[in-house]
């Protein structure tokens, strides 16, 4: 499992994963938030495959609150 990645950018948060995965050779999971194309695009490249994407659910909040934009992967537990 990596993550949570925090990183300014796309391009460095897969630096970021790049780097810890180089010398593992098991199985990996990153868990990307949905709205996150331009870092889907970059694993795939790597090697990744998509196999689910996690739902985000929040009760009693419209809309949810802005983010800052550097959060490139989650770490969701529903997902094992």
């Amino acid at each position: 499992m990596i993550g949570p990645v925090v990183a300014p950018n796309a391009e460095a948060a897969m630096l970021v994963i790049d780097e810890l995965a180089k010398n593992y050779k098991e199985k990996l999971r990153i868990d990307l938030s949905s709205h996150e194309e331009t870092l889907k695009k970059l694993v795939e490249n790597h090697g990744f495959q998509l196999q689910n994407e996690p739902p985000v659910m929040a009760y009693g909040v419209n809309p949810l609150p802005a983010r800052q934009g550097n959060l490139f992967a989650i770490a969701a537990q529903e997902f094992g």
